[in-house]
């Protein structure tokens, strides 16, 4: 038996790497584009089910998890703690993503 439990929270890409194990496979790369994508859509589908108030205060610990490990993610994760809009949520996600393009 396999426990994932919590670590899927900030870490939702696990399943591929725990597949491949299984498999016997090389673990897959998560590549930038990848995490930027699961956070849109982590937004997005958020806002959808638990409403803008709810979702955004959901979100703040949230996407720190998906962020932890990146490059320059301390700034990061200190502007999305304010977030109060999924507007903003996707500012941030976008502004993040073209500084780590930038580097």
């Amino acid at each position: 038996a396999v426990m994932i439990g919590r670590m899927a929270i900030g870490n939702p890409w696990i399943f591929s790497h725990v597949l491949a194990h299984m498999r016997g496979e090389a673990e897959p790369t998560t590549v930038l584009e990848h995490r930027i994508e699961i956070m849109i859509r982590y937004v997005r589908e958020s806002v959808k089910y638990f409403g803008e108030e709810i979702a955004c205060r959901m979100m703040r610990s949230r996407l720190c998890w998906f962020a932890k490990g990146l490059r320059n993610s301390s700034q990061f994760r200190k502007s999305i703690n304010h977030i109060s809009t999924e507007t903003e949520a996707l500012q941030r996600i976008e502004a993040y993503k073209n500084s780590l393009q930038s580097d």
